[in-house]
């Protein structure tokens, strides 16, 4: 479980750079409002993988932080093209 973790963690500030330069790019309002709703998904879904570490069942917190950091980053690519 502690390498899944640390994958996962590994994932979402790769992803969370990914954000910022598109954000970046594109330098306007709505994008740098794009990494403020991806960061709230990425503060879900680090709730539910402590909440992983210590019960062992929070799986959907987990994958609708994962949606919600993946609805903000898919906007930010489609901006930024």
């Amino acid at each position: 479980m502690p390498a899944l973790t640390l994958a996962v963690a590994a994932i979402v500030l790769t992803a969370g750079l990914m954000a910022l330069g598109f954000a970046y790019r594109v330098d306007d309002t709505r994008s740098w409002n794009a990494v403020g709703v991806f960061a709230l998904g990425g503060v879900i879904a680090g709730y539910g993988l402590l909440s992983a570490l210590l019960t062992g069942d929070s799986w959907p917190v987990i994958a609708g932080g994962t949606a919600i950091a993946g609805c903000a980053l898919g906007y930010l690519w489609s901006r930024a093209r």
